[in-house]
């Protein structure tokens, strides 16, 4: 729970941001509303109040406003593809409700506009406007004027709307309304009027907006171009993985390919792309503009392609920049983003083995077994660990987290960079994250891919900044400051959760910046790409037979030496300090608590240790041996020995709850050892075989060295 409060607290503060500085006060109510939920939720992780119920309403509160809008709004959007007004009005109430306090009245006007032109009631629509024309002030009737030009456009009637548009309009507003520039390119491309044409495309790339990565500026060139007959230019632009005109359908690929085809002359290519456009699209108003033009390239007769060599350069170079961004939305995941696709499969089927192996529940000992990044066993030379830690993750909410942060911003990294170099980054930067967490990390054991999801931070600043030419400049200098604040963010929770490991973070962070800083001279599917994106896979491969042949075998003690003693432990057990003359333990594997401390007894002295700060018991022992007794409820059982340890089982006693229990070892006649063990299993049934391992696991050796 507390996870998901820094979740709302973060997100709900940046989306306020955003669309505060793009809307201002025309959206303040919704601003206000997630301004105010997320203020809710810092305030319940600073009162350490994160489990109440109030958590449970700010959550929620955030998914129904925050989450699920952006998929109605989708829905919406295909509601209106497919001529469905009227479901598209009813899920545009539905997104009105679940974001209450936005401006929703001009997109819910424009949609009922469009239901009455679909029904052939455009003229109606057209009178009202000029009924409402004579009743606002003169200063708002250029607003009015527009939107009669936005109806005729939409109605398909393209000499009316030119004719309106020049009589009541400047043309030099084109510079100042990017919607409107692209009505009216559509408008005069359709009628052949290629002065007209030219104009208003010369007006939109000399205007402030010309530096944007806009949809609609993206679509006016691209029906700029089609009218210009430039066949191939909008094929390489509309091909499958361009980051173009992204929010068009397939469908109106096709058609805008057929009119560049037409264009240029090429009859049995219109012929052709028309036919598939025809075969993907639904909506009955959609077909008749494909009927109109499948009629015109029958009858030979259309308006001949309009020519502007210089601003039809201008408006390619400009284009092929916007080519190279990323498909924030739309196209196919196996084509778009198909390393991304695998990696969060991978991760998937990782779990599902995670939640196989451990009977449901995810716990240190399965963990470890897969390759968790155990700090002892990295450094008894295990370093697969490293890498199959990547793909593990503790709870259901830590790889649901994760594998969405990965879904998105894989899919807009493998985009940048291409797929191989984008394979390599996110295991050099996986490597790097586990490196800092073994190296500077608290935690003894660690898994996750958020190393390598910030490395996918990194390297998307490094090339912004260092291919910067590639990009359109708004958009990159927009991306970049999105980037820095999310990594930012993502940065706090790690503040005050122990559980969170920003070493790792910023490791990766780290390692993928300098990994994208020397592959971004690289070409994306050259020789040295693809030599490294195949390194990468071997070496995961690699990773994960090391860590099944591994698993199999139990795992390498870790050997401390002091004061003329080696004593050999088992690498899950990691020490604490409880208190004083107290040694504490715990065990990774098997979640169990080890209490140790010394106990003296009537005889000669003989030293006994513990060393807390070597995370081991270093003992002096005589030439005699042990004597041990095991402590159940009522149940006696054998416990099998290391060579030179003895023992029997002296008595027992019921001590309150039933996970009391305890081994006495008698070192000498100097000493007792006593150590608790507590919580090893919630079944009695359980501890003779577990005491038995946990011993059996104790090496001490004398050692070569003296002081």
């Amino acid at each position: 729970m507390e996870v998901g409060l820094w979740v709302v607290l973060l997100n709900s503060l940046f989306v306020a941001w955003t669309i505060y500085r793009r809307s201002g006060r025309a959206e303040f109510g919704y601003v206000l509303l997630l301004a105010g939920n997320g203020l809710l939720a810092g305030y319940l992780l600073g009162a350490d109040v994160a489990n109440s119920v109030w958590a449970v309403i700010s959550i929620g509160v955030f998914v129904f406003t925050v989450m699920v809008p952006p998929w109605v709004a989708k829905m919406v959007e295909r509601a209106v593809y497919r001529d469905q007004i009227h479901r598209a009005l009813r899920l545009h109430t539905l997104q009105a409700l679940l974001q209450p306090g936005r401006n929703w009245a001009d997109s819910r006007e424009m949609l009922t506009r469009f239901g009455l032109i679909q029904s052939g009631r455009s003229q109606d629509v057209v009178d009202e406007l000029l009924r409402l024309r004579t009743e606002v002030p003169k200063d708002d009737q250029v607003a009015v004027d527009a939107q009669v030009v936005h109806t005729l456009t939409m109605a398909r009637r393209w000499e009316d709307a030119i004719k309106y548009f020049e009589a009541h309009l400047p043309f030099d507003l084109l510079a100042f309304d990017v919607l409107l520039a692209a009505r009216m390119i559509r408008a005069y491309g359709e009628v052949g009027q290629c002065e007209g044409l030219l104009h208003a495309m010369e007006l939109l790339e000399d205007s402030p907006a010309a530096d944007s990565s806009s949809e609609v500026l993206s679509q006016a060139r691209l029906m700029f171009l089609a009218f210009c007959g430039k066949q191939e230019e909008v094929e390489e632009l509309l091909r499958p993985r361009s980051g173009f005109a992204q929010s068009l359908p397939d469908g109106l690929r096709w058609f805008w390919t057929a009119v560049a085809r037409k264009k240029a002359g090429n009859v049995d290519g219109a012929r052709s792309a028309f036919d598939k456009a025809s075969q993907m699209v639904v909506g009955t108003w959609s077909r008749q503009g494909l009927v109109r033009q499948s009629e015109e390239l029958d009858a030979g007769t259309w308006p001949a392609a309009c020519e502007g060599e210089e601003l039809i350069d201008q408006v390619l170079t400009r284009a092929r920049r916007q080519a190279g961004l990323p498909r924030v939305r739309g196209g196919r995941w196996w084509r778009i983003a198909p390393v991304t696709m695998l990696l969060v499969l991978v991760a998937s089927l990782v779990w599902g083995l995670t939640m196989v192996v451990g009977d449901g529940e995810v716990s240190g000992r399965v963990l470890i077994m897969l390759g968790g990044n155990l700090r002892p066993a990295v450094t008894q030379g295990q370093w697969y660990r490293l890498v199959t830690s990547i793909f593990l993750h503790g709870h259901w909410l830590h790889m649901g987290l994760n594998l969405l942060v990965l879904a998105i911003l894989g899919r807009l990294a493998e985009q940048m960079m291409g797929s191989y170099r984008y394979l390599t980054v996110f295991l050099v930067a996986g490597v790097a994250g586990s490196l800092a967490s073994y190296w500077a990390g608290t935690a003894p054991l660690s898994v996750g891919s958020s190393g390598a999801i910030f490395g996918l931070i990194g390297a998307m600043i490094a090339q912004l900044k260092l291919d910067r030419d590639h990009w359109p400049e708004f958009w990159a200098r927009s991306m970049t400051m999105l980037l820095l604040l999310v990594a930012g963010l993502s940065l706090l929770p790690g503040l005050t959760m122990k559980v969170i490991d920003n070493w790792a973070h910023l490791g990766g962070l780290m390692g993928g910046a300098l990994a994208a800083a020397f592959l971004v001279r690289v070409p994306p599917k050259g020789h040295v790409a693809l030599s490294a994106g195949v390194v990468s896979i071997v070496v995961m491969i690699a990773a994960g037979i090391w860590a099944g042949w591994a698993a199999l075998r139990p795992l390498p003690n870790r050997i401390v030496q002091s004061e003329g003693v080696s004593v050999s432990l088992p690498a899950t057990w990691m020490a604490s300090s409880p208190g004083r003359d107290l040694a504490g333990f715990f065990d990774l594997a098997t979640e169990s608590k080890i209490l140790v401390y010394e106990r003296p007894v009537v005889g000669p002295a003989v030293s006994t240790k513990v060393l807390l700060d070597a995370e081991a018991v270093s003992l002096r022992k005589d030439s005699e041996g042990f004597e041990i007794a095991f402590l159940s409820h009522g149940r006696s059982c054998k416990v099998r020995l290391p060579p030179g340890w003895s023992g029997r089982v002296l008595w027992y006693r019921r001590k309150g709850s039933v996970h009391v229990h305890g081994i006495y070892v008698r070192l000498g006649k100097a000493t007792n050892l006593v150590v608790h063990v507590d919580g090893l299993s919630r079944f009695a049934s359980q501890v003779c075989p577990m005491v038995s391992g946990v011993l059996s696991s104790i090496r001490i050796e004398k050692s070569s060295k003296s002081r």
